[in-house]
């Protein structure tokens, strides 16, 4: 087995193995999906964005300023996703696409922590493909 064939994967296994066991069985299934237009996954967090504005603007409980840094750092990751290898554009895509359903493993609007399990897979995606530099302070 060559190398490139032995490390084929690694970031993906580290992903799955280091956050919660349903937000994984999620990300199994967007890693799955055929590699989308960064556009496409760009105006999905800006939508997102505008959606978690509006939630506030209703009275839901919870963190917006934490909600928003987490599209950045989405917004953050696709902007760097065309110079990747194709495992790490796939993590970054599941990343970003498990953000912006808000019925995920933790209801995003449920709780003051329903974006921890976003926020954990952001940081280990980020992590995993070696660009923590892109995560916010």
């Amino acid at each position: 087995m060559s190398s490139k064939s032995a490390e084929e994967g690694q970031a993906s296994e580290s992903v799955l193995g280091s956050i919660d066991p349903d937000v994984a069985e999620a990300v199994r299934g967007y890693l799955a999906e055929p590699i989308a237009s960064i556009d496409i996954l760009e105006d999905q967090v800006a939508l997102y964005a505008k959606e978690l504005e509006s939630q506030a603007d209703g009275g839901a409980v919870f963190d917006l300023e934490y909600a928003l840094g987490l599209a950045r750092q989405c917004e953050n990751l696709l902007a760097a996703a065309d110079t990747m290898v194709e495992e790490h554009r796939r993590l970054v895509q599941a990343a970003t696409r498990y953000f912006c359903v808000a019925e995920d493993a933790d209801g995003d609007f449920e709780s003051l922590i329903g974006f921890d399990d976003d926020g954990a897979l952001i940081e280990a995606v980020a992590q995993s493909i070696g660009r923590a530099d892109l995560l916010e302070d």
